[in-house]
């Protein structure tokens, strides 16, 4: 039997993250640039690596169905 393309991630196997609405990143960007300078911490999102994406949770990331 055939699968079908996921229909939530078209086929990629991933989605924009939900946590950081894609961008890897989360806060606001200036007084994340001002923390990471002065206290060594970063505001990439932790739930995405900082990639902006995460697994599919439709297909489990295969991209079918």
């Amino acid at each position: 039997m055939a699968k079908d393309t996921c229909p939530r991630c078209d086929g990629d196997g991933t989605i924009k993250c939900p946590t950081c609405k894609g961008s890897g990143h989360v806060g606001i960007p200036i007084i994340s640039e001002v923390a990471e300078a002065v206290l060594g911490t970063s505001d990439e999102c932790t739930r995405c690596d900082g990639s902006g994406e995460v697994r599919c949770p439709n297909c489990g990331g295969k991209g079918e169905v």
